[in-house]
């Protein structure tokens, strides 16, 4: 059913697989990745939202969020929902928040910080910007800073962490806002029972399509090809009516269009 010829889809796949059969036979609620979290959450979400013609291989271009996804941050995405699963220690899940406390202490101290900024022509008066801006700049860098003494001494894997959040501040604030916003539609389920009542409104390749994949959220929904925008808003006045009790619903109302 999800067939693959990576050793890394396949991997992955076993991992959730395995997570979520433990986390059943407990009782527990099950484990899901979001796209914005993790590679792993594209590729599930795709396996079972899209249709595949041939075996699935996990690209970086299929992950809207990659800007996110990085290989820096990966610890500071999934520490703690690794501890909670119980996969990594308390103390592993302590190093890692002592890491990134001591990143974010660093880029504040660095704000209050002055250096001279590089680029000045010879005799030129020197001009003095925050640590901060100097690290910033595509030419920046925190071997720099620690050459002219404005460097707390930061690890150089923490410091080239560092030097992405800040080099690319603007870039990550934005995808984080697009992310939350998606992430609005995730949360919005959609009941299982929706998909044998009559959908009016929706397009037949759209109608056909939920049928078939019965997609757990209005996120997953519009992800599904064939789905237009308009369709998705049919979807949610539907999932709203079916959640609403019978007796509540004025008989033959429907602002659903035909």
């Amino acid at each position: 059913i999800c067939g693959t010829s990576g050793y890394e889809e396949a991997a992955a796949q076993g991992l959730i697989a395995g997570v979520n059969a433990a986390l059943a036979v407990r009782g527990l609620e099950p484990f899901v990745l979001r796209r914005d979290q993790a590679y792993v959450g594209v590729l599930v979400d795709d396996l079972v939202t899209r249709e595949h013609r041939e075996p699935y291989r996990m690209f970086t271009s299929a992950a809207e969020h990659r800007l996110l996804l990085r290989a820096d941050n990966a610890d500071d995405r999934l520490a703690r929902l690794g501890a909670d699963l119980g996969l990594i220690t308390g103390e592993q899940l302590g190093r890692v928040r002592e890491k990134y406390a001591a990143i974010a202490a660093e880029e504040r101290r660095l704000e209050r910080v002055t250096v001279v900024a590089p680029g000045r022509a010879d005799g030129a008066r020197p001009v003095f910007i925050s640590a901060l801006e100097a690290l910033a700049r595509p030419d920046g860098s925190y071997a720099a800073l620690r050459a002219q003494g404005a460097a707390a001494g930061l690890p150089d894997a923490w410091a080239d962490c560092l030097e992405v959040r800040v080099r690319y501040r603007g870039y990550i604030e934005r995808e984080h806002r697009t992310a939350e916003r998606a992430a609005a539609l995730e949360h919005q389920k959609l009941p299982d029972g929706l998909w044998g009542e009559h959908l009016r409104g929706l397009s037949r390749e759209a109608a056909e399509k939920l049928r078939r994949w019965k997609p757990a959220t209005v996120g997953q929904a519009g992800r599904i090809a064939g789905v237009s925008p308009s369709d998705i808003a049919v979807l949610i006045v539907h999932a709203r009516r079916f959640a609403t009790p019978p007796q509540s619903r004025s008989a033959g109302s429907s602002s659903i269009p035909a």
